[in-house]
């Protein structure tokens, strides 16, 4: 029984038709109007917004769904659009085909090898600070990151891959937090010095020495770190310039948060971070091997970044904070990204992305999906919250039921008919 399966399953891939796209110059109109129908709706399904992440799939295989990705992309590219069309299907990938491309270069490559790149130390004229908060991020490392220029000693320490302490170590004496409260009034140049002595031998923040004395309130507290924090930031993202080394080491508990928790310093800086993404945002190394695995369409606006070499943990992959921090950049680069995935009732692949994106959108075979599999396809989607943008039908015959609909089957199967099968 199997061996019949199996037989069919490559029967259909030897009979299959070149895909027609809407940048075919021998299809009618009607073609390139459906795609350009699906894109106004799609608008008007995320509330008027052009949504940035869209992942096509199906319920099952065989319905169109990679035809239907590939031609959504070009038809948004046509609109202006830079728009990027990512091949997820990390277990039967389908794009490389259509465009004619090389299947190795791709997604995996960068999922495997570039996020696996060793920043025990390097220079900032080849990285760039995006690049190495990106690379730690995914790595989820725990330690200390030292950036030097000109003199300047910053330290920078992470926690699970998130920013949770930074620090200008050599920082002007006369502007550091004591000598501030000395020169305003509020402390004494002695209750200072008993300050630094205790912060000496306990190994703990000044900020918290001097609230456990009871010489400074939490909230006087929190403004200058705050202060502090945001300058010391601002230098960081303004180097161009010098080196930096990473050294793993695990951090004590409560480290990074205010004693007592009056501050919340690792979610503050987090926030900070936010604000400054346009710098976080300077990722040339990344960039350039990000670029090494894309490759050309019929459009110039229109890039592809196909599968890769196929894995073993392709779900695993997919679901990754490395593909999340990905996404991340690519956003940055392109105006809309089209996800080809996997179908829904197959493999949990599709659902492990919907949520990453803007919305999805459901290819379904008319007589070849029952109603109960869209159903149950549907239903994954809603459960891990995915925000469905509609339907697209194929194979509908328009000449019974009095439907009219521009689908690719339509016009498609018009030409090249296929054989029947008993």
């Amino acid at each position: 029984m199997s061996e019949q399966k199996g037989k069919h399953h490559k029967d259909l891939h030897k009979t299959r038709k070149p895909c027609p796209l809407v940048v075919d110059k021998d299809l009618s109109n009607s073609f390139a109007e459906s795609y350009r129908t699906v894109h106004t709706n799609i608008h008007y399904s995320l509330n008027g917004k052009f949504g940035k992440l869209l992942l096509v799939t199906s319920s099952l295989p065989q319905e169109g769904k990679t035809t239907t990705a590939a031609n959504l992309a070009l038809t948004i590219a046509e609109g202006g659009q830079k728009v990027l069309l990512v091949d997820t299907d990390l277990r039967i990938p389908s794009i490389y085909k259509i465009f004619k491309h090389d299947r190795n270069r791709g997604l995996t490559n960068i999922l495997v090898d570039i996020y696996n790149t060793d920043l025990t130390e390097g220079d900032l004229s080849h990285y760039g600070l995006g690049d190495v908060f990106h690379i730690l991020n995914i790595q989820g490392k725990n330690g200390l990151l030292s950036i030097s220029e000109n003199g300047d000693l910053y330290h920078l320490l992470f926690k699970d891959g998130h920013l949770v302490d930074v620090q200008w170590k050599n920082r002007p004496v006369e502007e550091r937090i004591g000598a501030l409260l000395v020169e305003s009034g509020r402390i004494t140049k002695d209750q200072q010095n008993r300050a630094l002595k205790r912060q000496t031998s306990a190994q703990e923040r000044l900020g918290s020495i001097l609230i456990s004395m009871n010489l400074i309130s939490p909230h006087e507290m929190e403004g200058l770190l705050k202060l502090h924090i945001s300058e010391t930031l601002q230098r960081i993202y303004s180097l161009k310039n010098g080196t930096f080394c990473f050294q793993d080491k695990n951090l004590p508990e409560g480290h990074y948060v205010m004693s007592g928790g009056e501050f919340d310093y690792a979610h503050f800086l987090e926030n900070t971070q936010q604000m400054m993404d346009s710098e976080r945002g300077n990722t040339p190394f990344i960039n350039q091997k990000i670029s090494l695995h894309l490759q050309d369409s019929p459009l110039d606006n229109l890039k592809v970044l196909n599968s890769g070499p196929i894995p073993s943990n392709a779900n695993e992959l997919l679901g990754s904070r490395r593909m999340s921090e990905l996404i991340t950049v690519l956003k940055k680069k392109f105006d809309t990204i089209v996800f080809d995935s996997p179908p829904l009732n197959s493999v949990s692949d599709a659902c492990i992305l919907s949520s990453k994106v803007d919305g999805v959108i459901l290819v379904v075979c008319v007589g070849q999906t029952n109603r109960r599999g869209v159903q149950k396809a549907k239903q994954q989607l809603e459960n891990v919250g995915a925000k469905i943008c509609g339907v697209i039908l194929n194979r509908l015959d328009v000449r019974k039921g009095g439907y009219y609909y521009y689908s690719y089957y339509q016009y498609y199967y018009g030409r090249y008919q296929q054989p029947k099968t008993s």
